[in-house]
């Protein structure tokens, strides 16, 4: 049996409603639920289970310190028409070294890692159509919420998460917690 797995860090609850204030005003924008909320380290696609006790022992052995993040302004992915609104993080030296010690750990231990650019943010929301996402208020929106800055938060985790698509779209469980701590 395989499990879809990444590894990220939560948005502390405190901040969710921050977040969600950021949520409205853009047609054909499918919001995420505030519980998932996330930045995403490293996205392992589908894993064997019985894999799991290495991936632990892999995560379990990533060195580091607790430090902040700090969520500022507003963002898509997309080329020409966004597919994805995210806020984004002030630059963090920390969060690129953790995010690169969990990749090469990985990548040692033999699990396939996203060759991706590492570009650090939470997703909003998903657009669901193309012409929705041309829609002028998506300009409004972008420079409403272009000055987003919330207040700081520590790091002092991540965690093994597994997705499960359903009909209301993805549902996120944590599987394990790792502290952030110097070993």
């Amino acid at each position: 049996m395989t499990l879809r797995l990444f590894i990220g860090i939560r948005i502390p609850a405190p901040l969710h409603e921050r977040l969600e204030a950021l949520q409205s005003g853009v047609p054909g924008a499918k919001w995420i639920a505030p519980e998932n909320f996330h930045i995403t380290l490293g996205f392992l696609g589908d894993v064997e289970e019985n894999r799991l006790e290495d991936l632990h022992e892999i995560l379990a052995g990533v060195d580091g310190a607790p430090f902040e993040l700090t969520l500022s302004g507003t963002g898509s992915f997309g080329s020409k028409v966004p597919k994805l609104l995210w806020s984004g993080l002030e630059p963090a030296r920390a969060l690129e070294a953790l995010q690169k010690k969990i990749t090469g750990r990985l990548v040692r231990g033999g699990f396939p890692v996203e060759a991706r650019k590492f570009s650090p943010h939470v997703t909003l929301a998903y657009m669901r159509a193309a012409q929705q996402a041309k829609d002028p208020k998506l300009g409004a929106w972008f420079e409403s919420t272009a000055p987003f800055l919330a207040e700081p938060f520590e790091v002092t985790e991540f965690t093994l998460i597994k997705s499960r698509l359903g009909s209301g779209g993805s549902h996120y469980v944590d599987l394990a917690r790792y502290p952030v701590k110097s070993l």
